[in-house]
């Protein structure tokens, strides 16, 4: 079992992960499916991100804490369903909340 991380995008000041294909992981999937689960990732947090702004000046502490939980389970969903069709590859994708959104845990086995 070998762990590698994809990281934030350094080019952008937004919480979105790069999509590019690691060599570690080629031969056990194609990099239109890749590149399509963490764009998919991408948008959810872009939503995330746009609501916590927009709500931050209303009510702060409560709606952050609710907003996050809910974006959590939403992220965490849609990766129980792909990595349903991942594992048969040898492919798990962690939610990016266990590392605080800094990085994107892969398992690879």
């Amino acid at each position: 079992m070998e762990v590698f991380y994809i990281p934030r995008d350094p080019r952008t000041r937004k919480i979105r992960f790069l999509t590019g294909i690691p060599d570690k992981i080629k031969r056990r999937i194609s990099e239109t499916d890749w590149n399509n689960i963490i764009t998919e990732i991408n948008e959810k947090l872009v939503t995330k991100i746009s609501i916590i702004s927009i709500l931050s000046n209303l009510l702060i502490i409560p709606i952050l804490f609710f907003n996050n939980r809910n974006l959590d389970k939403e992220i965490i969903n849609y990766l129980e369903s792909k990595n349903t069709v991942l594992r048969k590859r040898g492919i798990y994708i962690c939610s990016p909340s266990i590392t605080q959104y800094l990085e994107l845990k892969v398992i690879v086995y």
